[in-house]
């Protein structure tokens, strides 16, 4: 039986999740890097991060963070320590979604409604001093790392057993 603060830290992670749900509507996205990733956000509006953009790709550096630690740390968790690989969804591109988070809500793994074992990511916009315990960049990558570990954990949930 969990306790009070590991069950609200299970409802803030919310990899146990089973409610259906619509994946968030965004007005663009970017593909990280490496290809493996797809991270959705909008321009304008509450959700939008900075739109600062210094080293003038047209995508905001906060994006292109988010792409940055999200291939960084499928490369340490998949190809350094042999983990399985996340479960792919339709188009084979894992979903990672920027918005606007309520105080203390870092992120979210969400199983896939289509796919047994297929996830996405909705991680803060901002991570904004004062709504978190600890705020900014660093912030974002290991809210990123964690909910990515978890698309790894859905994978040996969705491993068929072997009969013999």
């Amino acid at each position: 039986m969990l306790t009070k603060s590991a069950a609200d830290e299970e409802e803030k992670c919310n990899i146990f999740n089973s409610d259906s749900r619509s994946r968030p509507t965004t007005d663009t996205s970017d593909l990280s890097p490496s290809g493996y990733f797809l991270i959705h956000y909008d321009t304008t509006g509450e959700h939008a991060p900075s739109q600062t953009n210094l080293n003038g790709n047209n995508i905001p550096d906060y994006i292109d963070e988010v792409g940055i630690i999200a291939d960084s740390s499928r490369y340490i968790l998949v190809d350094v320590l042999g983990f399985l690989p996340e479960i792919p969804d339709s188009d084979g591109i894992y979903d990672i979604y920027i918005q606007d988070r309520a105080s203390g809500y870092y992120g979210v793994n969400y199983q896939d409604d289509m796919i047994s074992g297929a996830s996405y990511i909705v991680i803060d916009n901002a991570y904004e001093p004062g709504e978190f315990l600890t705020s900014g960049i660093n912030t974002m990558r290991l809210t990123v790392a964690h909910e990515f570990f978890h698309a790894i954990q859905r994978s040996y949930r969705s491993v068929p057993s072997s009969s013999d």
